[in-house]
């Protein structure tokens, strides 16, 4: 079962004007047209989203039509990028 929106606290910045215990909602979607959705087995999942520019409320949707993605037990390729900018610049 899905809900309406989630909240969740932000652990890492990798751009943008958002900090660290940053807490943004999230809307859910309705898993057809590219809406992200979330659910009770959301809660305690990591995920990497990449939005759009800051909303003052805190308030996104996210599509997984895009880069946006559920971290599950193992680095992504997007992560092991980010998580060496350091090394690539």
């Amino acid at each position: 079962r899905y809900v309406k929106a989630v909240k969740m606290q932000i652990e890492k910045v990798y751009k943008g004007n958002r900090k660290v215990g940053d807490v943004l909602t999230l809307i859910s979607g309705d898993g057809v047209n590219c809406g992200m959705t979330f659910g009770k087995d959301s809660a305690g999942t990591s995920f990497l989203f990449y939005l759009g520019d800051d909303s003052p409320d805190k308030i996104y949707g996210v599509s997984f039509c895009g880069r946006s993605q559920r971290i599950i037990g193992y680095e992504t390729d997007d992560l092991k990028y980010l998580n060496n900018l350091d090394k690539v610049k």
